[in-house]
């Protein structure tokens, strides 16, 4: 709730989230400190897991947004948030994006099955023969990013309760429900 808040509120001088703990948080306070990572923050929460997009296991919230002071990271998040994007650019965005997340910011692989393929090395090369591996502390494969980077672009606008997004970006299919006709909108890339 507090990540929404900080995202859309437009003018939060008075506005207070009051915790569980009864804490309260200025988000005026909280959005002058973040400054123009404010832009990343629901990129942030949908890439890292909410409540429709999967998590990436061993990486949370909080090394997501560590990374977001990286302007490499502030031009992904920009892909994420802007409805003209092609699968494509999101795609290789959003691989772009978990690589650094692994890499805790470095991009020295040339492609996320690469990187899969030297952690998996690494890691067996430190553990003895007898020892268990945990087969989900990969990242996940490139096939699986572009799925999960796709996701995340389809919700980013719905966190923003962005609709005009649905209608500016869409493909009007037409159906027969019971003898009426209903227009459904689509994603036109989809």
């Amino acid at each position: 709730m507090l990540i929404m808040l900080l995202a859309r509120a437009r003018k939060p001088d008075k506005i207070y989230f009051l915790s569980p703990g009864s804490k309260a948080y200025n988000v005026g306070s909280i959005q002058n400190t973040i400054g123009e990572r404010k832009q990343c923050l629901l990129f942030i929460h949908a890439m890292s897991g909410c409540d429709t997009t999967s998590a990436l296991f061993g990486k949370g919230k909080k090394k997501a947004w560590k990374l977001s002071i990286n302007k490499d990271v502030q031009k992904i998040s920009a892909i994420f948030c802007t409805r003209t994007s092609s699968k494509e650019s999101v795609a290789k965005a959003g691989e772009k994006f978990i690589m650094m997340l692994y890499e805790s910011g470095k991009n020295s692989e040339p492609s996320l099955d690469d990187l899969r393929c030297r952690i998996y090395a690494r890691t067996l090369a430190k553990k003895s023969v007898t020892s268990n591996f945990e087969l989900a502390s990969l990242p996940p494969t490139s096939a699986a990013a572009r799925q999960h980077s796709l996701r995340t672009y389809l919700q980013v606008p719905i966190l923003k309760q962005n609709t005009s997004y649905y209608y500016n970006h869409s493909l009007t299919t037409q159906m027969t429900v019971s003898g009426s006709r209903v227009a459904r909108e689509l994603p036109s890339s989809y």
